[in-house]
Parts: structure tokens; C-alpha cells; sequence
């Protein structure tokens, strides 16, 4: 039976206080300085998960407490790297990234594949895939053809807004980019062209996206004020995944370091910031494989 790791790094103390239950019990003013010394530490168990194969694995997660620090990459980097190794020194065969951690490690892809010992996932192609599908699905459920629409890809300049921007662009024919970095907006829009010959339009605004597009993709860390958007806009935002024998939905970078070992898959899969577009298409196989379906509440699946 293979074990995994979920390593992930709370943006807020609400947040945090999730992983740490007596914490929820104390005021942030006697919480933050214990923070500031704190080394990666084991949170909850995730015990018996059972794919619809019969095939069964454990995990556990590991709290790293990035985000209190903000020591620079370096620094923050061996807190990452402290955690790996602990997640290795509990038995685990393949660690899932999350938040803040997934984020700098795919930036320090070489770094973190040349010094961990196990193999390593963000998460990116099965949260891209899901964003994916829940668009699909949702323009079908409500009789929107996508290539006659707007569509806009908020986040774009992220490696998940970049894989849902490349994914939904070959059904699209008008997409909208939307993120604060130009430079990678461009370099998105001239790979879409390449590959598809769509209007592609680069917005840095993201009132004036949300407020131009028929269906809006939300790939970024920003929550959608859905009074930003036109009427019948339709917005899907955030990526979630049903598991067998559970009845609550988990987040699609968890279900992928779950569905890497129910496949005995063990290798560095979604990191870096480029990561093939085919790993979409074959992480959902993976999950229609092992009975995991994407969540979508608003939309039948088809």
C-alpha cells in the first residue's frame, strides 16, 4: 500500500488554525509567535482511501509555515525542503504541494527535484483540468456553445491560468488573459496563436475582464464579486474533486497526489512552470480510472 504526503502552506490564520486545532482556541496574538520558530509538523491522516479499482492508500498531511516568515525565497525554500524530508521520514512514497509552497517550487523546479528524495507534485494539471471541465460541463448544462462566447481566464499569468487559458483556447474563439504580469500574458497569447488562430486579448484590469466575458474562469488567488459580472455570466471558481466513499469533495491538487499513487505513478509530475498540456488529459483518465469526478454542483456530468 503506497503512502503520500500533502504538504501545505495556510495563507491565513483561519486557515492555519484548520491544521491545528488547539489553535483555534487561542487569540492570533499568542498564536503568531510560536509560528515564527515553528519547523514543518504532521497534521491530519487520510486512512483507507479506496479507488472504485480496489486499490487503497494512505497519506498524511504536513503544515509548513511559509507565509509567517517571509524569509525570501532562499530561506523559505529549506523550510520546504525540511518538510519534504520529514514527509520521507514518515513513510511516504510521493508529497503533493499546495498554496504558497506548490507556487515556489515550481520556480525552484531543480532545486527542489535535485535535493528531494521522493517524487513531487503541485497539483497544476488536475486543478487546470478541473477548471476545465466544470467550463465545459457548465456551458453544456446551459446550452452556451463556447466558440461563440467570451471567454476570460482570470489568473492566466499562473502555471494553472496558463494550462486552463491553453486548454479552453481550442474551443474557444474569443478569450480574454487576464493577470498583472504583461510579459507572461504575451508569451501565453503568442503560444495560443501558434496553436489556435482565436482573438486573444491581454487585460491587466480585472474589473474590465469579468466585465466583458460570457463565461469567467477563475484561475487566481482573488475571489469574483459576481456583481462585477453581466447578467447570465456565467463564473466558475475553484477546483474541487468527489472521491469514492467520500461524501465531501477535496481539492483537485490533493486528489492528484492521491490519484499518482493509487496508479503507482511515482514521479515528479505537475512542477515546474511548464508543464505539458497531455498531462491534463491523461491525470483525468487517471481519475476516471480510480472513480474520482470532478465536482461541479451547477452542471450534470456527462
Amino acid at each position: 500500500m503506497k503512502t503520500f504526503a500533502y504538504i501545505v502552506s495556510p495563507l491565513t490564520m483561519k486557515e492555519l488554525k484548520n491544521y491545528i486545532p488547539l489553535a483555534r482556541l487561542l487569540p492570533d496574538f499568542l498564536v503568531n509567535p510560536f509560528l515564527k520558530s515553528c519547523s514543518p509538523f504532521k497534521s491530519f491522516y487520510f486512512k483507507k482511501i479506496r479507488s472504485i479499482q480496489d486499490k487503497e492508500i494512505n497519506g498524511f498531511t504536513i503544515v509548513c509555515p511559509i507565509l509567517t516568515r517571509r524569509l525570501g525565497d532562499d530561506a523559505e525554500l529549506n523550510i520546504i525542503l525540511e518538510a519534504l524530508r520529514l514527509a520521507k521520514k514518515n513513510g511516504a512514497d510521493i508529497i503533493g504541494l499546495s498554496g504558497y509552497a506548490a507556487e515556489l517550487a515550481d520556480k525552484r523546479y531543480f532545486s527542489v527535484t535535485k535535493k528531494a528524495d521522493l517524487p513531487v507534485t503541485s497539483g497544476n494539471a488536475f486543478t487546470a483540468w478541473a477548471l476545465f471541465e466544470q467550463a465545459y460541463r457548465m456551458s453544456k448544462a446551459k446550452g452556451v456553445a463556447l466558440n461563440k462566447i467570451t471567454l476570460a481566464v482570470m489568473g492566466a499569468a499562473s502555471t494553472v491560468g496558463y494550462l486552463t487559458a491553453r486548454k479552453l483556447s481550442t474551443y474557444a474563439t474569443k478569450i480574454i488573459i487576464c493577470d498583472h504580469d504583461k510579459e507572461k500574458l504575451a508569451k501565453l497569447k503568442e503560444i495560443i496563436l501558434h496553436l489556435n488562430p482565436i482573438e486573444v486579448i491581454i487585460e491587466t484590469d480585472a474589473e474590465s475582464a469579468v466585465r466583458s466575458a460570457d463565461l469567467v474562469v477563475n484561475a487566481g488567488e482573488d475571489r469574483i464579486a459576481r456583481a462585477l459580472l453581466k447578467k447570465n455570466t456565467l463564473l466558475v471558481e475553484g477546483a474541487y474533486v468527489s472521491v469514492p466513499g467520500s461524501k465531501d469533495p477535496i481539492p483537485a491538487d490533493l486528489a492528484e497526489v492521491m490519484l499518482l499513487a493509487l496508479d503507482d505513478k511515482l514521479v515528479n509530475y505537475s512542477l515546474g512552470e511548464t508543464i505539458n498540456i497531455d498531462k491534463l488529459e491523461e491525470i483525468a483518465d487517471i481519475a476516471v480510472q480510480h472513480g474520482f469526478e470532478v465536482w461541479a454542483p451547477d452542471a450534470p456530468v456527462l
